[in-house]
C-alpha cells in the first residue's frame, strides 16, 4: 500500500516486517529533487501506524537529513577499507585483503560507472534488475574481459548494492536476481614428479628462488606465507616451519590466510629441504636477526624477496627445462596444488598441511602425533624423492 503526501516529497510505503513472517511497517520513500517516481531513499520509520510514519518522515525532512548520498559513486566507495561493509566483515571474523578491496573497487570504478553515465543514470535509485542484467550482457558481448571477470565484476556490484540496501539508500537490492554468465575457469595444473625432478636436481642461478619454490614444494606453502617468512618462524635444528605471517606488497606483513593460535606444530622439513635453506641463511645479506626475512630483498632489509622476481625465475626455471607452463596452467600456486593432490588419501594430514580456511573449526582440535609427523616424511619422501 502506498500513501502520498501532500507536498509530494516522500511516499508511505507499506511493507512486511523483515525480523517477523507476520505484521508490516511504513517505510518512507524520498522522491527525486523532480518529484519523478524514482525514490532516492527508502528508509523504515519503525511505526506500524500511518499518522505515526509521517510525523517520523516529516521530521526528517525538516532535520535535513531525509537524502543521504544516493550517488552511484556510493559503489565504489563500498570498497574501501574503513567501510561499513568491510569493517562489518572483519568485526565478525571474515578475513579481505586490501588487494580484494582496491580491485573490487576498480572493477566497479572501470566496468560499472562507466556504463551507468552512459545511459545517463546518475542515482542509485535509477537502478533496476532490468537494467542490470543488460549491462552483464553488454561485458559479456564486448568480450573485452573474459566471463569469469564479468561474474567478479557483477558479484562486486551486487555486494555494493546490497550495502546500499542495508543503508536504507534503496528498498532492496537490484542485483540480487541478476544471474552470472556461463564461465569455466582452466583448472589449475600440478606438476608431475618427473618434473619436479628436473626442477630441483640442480639450483637455479637465482638459489634464493629456486629455495622458495624448493620450500613451496614441499610444505603446500602459499606465496605469501613463503615471502612473510620470518627468521624466527623457521625452526632448522627440529626440523619445522611455522606459518605465523604472509606478506602482501600493498599491506606489508599480516597473519596468513590460516591462522589458529592454538596450532602450533608447524611443517616438518624434508632433510633436503633443510640444507637449501641453511644455505639461504648462510649467505643472507642483512643477517638472521629473528626478525628478519628469510628470503629477503638485495635492496633493504624492509621487505621481503620480490614476487616479480620469483615469478620470472620461476617460468625461466620451467622454460629451460621444457616444462610447458600454458599449455599446462602452471604457476607458482601449482606447487599446493601438487601438494594437496598428493596428501589426498590421508584426511587427517591433508587438513593439517593444506590449511584451508573452511577447515579451521576442524584444525583447532588437530594435535599431530609423532606418528602423523613420520607418515607425512614418509609421504613426501615416497612421492617426491628429490627432497629426501
Amino acid at each position: 500500500m502506498t500513501s502520498f503526501n501532500t507536498k509530494t516529497e516522500y511516499h508511505l510505503i507499506k511493507k512486511k516486517k523483515r525480523s517477523s513472517r507476520s505484521g508490516y511497517v511504513y517505510y518512507a520513500a524520498f522522491l527525486n529533487p523532480a518529484g519523478q517516481p524514482k525514490y532516492l531513499k527508502m528508509k523504515s520509520t519503525g511505526q506500524t501506524n500511518k499518522n505515526a510514519a509521517r510525523k517520523v518522515a516529516e521530521q526528517w525532512i525538516s532535520q535535513g537529513i531525509m537524502m543521504p548520498d544516493g550517488e552511484l559513486s556510493y559503489l565504489a566507495k563500498v570498497w574501501t577499507p574503513d567501510s561499513v561493509y568491510v569493517k562489518g566483515r572483519l568485526a565478525r571474523g571474515r578475513s579481505m585483503s586490501l588487494t580484494y578491496i582496491n580491485v573490487s573497487k576498480r572493477w566497479i570504478e572501470l566496468h560499472f560507472l562507466p556504463y551507468c553515465e552512459k545511459h545517463g543514470i546518475t542515482q542509485l535509485s535509477q537502478l533496476d534488475t532490468a537494467f542490470i542484467n543488460r549491462w552483464v550482457i553488454h561485458l559479456w558481448e564486448d568480450g573485452k574481459i573474459g566471463p569469469v571477470t564479468v561474474n567478479k565484476v557483477l558479484q562486486a556490484v551486487k555486494v555494493s548494492l546490497g550495502q546500499a540496501a542495508r543503508d536504507g539508500l534503496i528498498p532492496s537490492n537490484p542485483a540480487r536476481d541478476v544471474e552470472p554468465v556461463a564461465a569455466q575457469e582452466k583448472e589449475r595444473g600440478i606438476f608431475t614428479l618427473e618434473e619436479y625432478e628436473k626442477l630441483f636436481s640442480e639450483p637455479w642461478d637465482d638459489f634464493a628462488v629456486y629455495a622458495a619454490c624448493y620450500l613451496a614444494a614441499t610444505t603446500a606453502m602459499r606465496l605469501g606465507e613463503i615471502r612473510g617468512l620470518l627468521v624466527k618462524n623457521l625452526d632448522l635444528e627440529k626440523g619445522v616451519v611455522h606459518i605465523r605471517t604472509s606478506w602482501q606488497d600493498n599491506e606489508g606483513l599480516k597473519p596468513p590466510k590460516w591462522n589458529s593460535v592454538s596450532h602450533e606444530d608447524g611443517i616438518p622439513l624434508m632433510p633436503g629441504v633443510r640444507g637449501v635453506l641453511q644455505r639461504v641463511l648462510k649467505a643472507h645479506r642483512w643477517g638472521t636477526d629473528p626478525d628478519n626475512f628469510v628470503f629477503w630483498d638485495l635492496d633493504t632489509a624492509d621487505r621481503p624477496l620480490g614476487k616479480d622476481r620469483i615469478i620470472k625465475s620461476l617460468y625461466a626455471a620451467l622454460k629451460r627445462n621444457s616444462i610447458d607452463r600454458k599449455a599446462k596452467n602452471l604457476s607458482f600456486h601449482s606447487f599446493r596444488h601438487t601438494m594437496i593432490t598428493n596428501m589426498k588419501d590421508d584426511p587427517r594430514l591433508l587438513r593439517h598441511f593444506a590449511r584451508h580456511k573452511q577447515e579451521r573449526i576442524t584444525e583447532r582440535y588437530i594435535h599431530l602425533t609423532q606418528e602423523d609427523t613420520a607418515r607425512f616424511e614418509k609421504t613426501v619422501s615416497d612421492r617426491f624423492s628429490f627432497a629426501g
